[in-house]
């Protein structure tokens, strides 16, 4: 996970896939269970093979299909969110 121009840490992620009932600024609900965002959650937009950096407000309030990771699929926070316009 990138900060800035360097490396802060590396970690396996796994997805977290199902039905999204909810997706506000601080949490997914995902297959009826919530699932928190890292504090310092990172968000992209993903077109083709190039992924850009967006903010969280503008996947929420946009048309996007969604990918949630996270570095443990049963307590862990969500890390990194991938969007990809429908």
């Amino acid at each position: 996970i990138k900060n800035g121009s360097g490396v802060d840490y590396a970690a396996k992620l796994n997805i977290l896939s199902g039905s999204v009932s909810e997706f506000t600024h601080g949490y997914a609900t995902i297959n009826g269970k919530r699932h928190l965002f890292s504090s310092d959650v990172q968000v992209y937009e993903k077109s083709g093979t190039r992924y850009m950096k967006i903010s969280l407000t503008g996947v929420i309030d946009g048309n996007y299909i969604t990918n949630f990771y996270t570095d443990n699929t049963d307590t862990g926070r969500i890390r990194i969110i991938v969007a990809t316009a429908k």
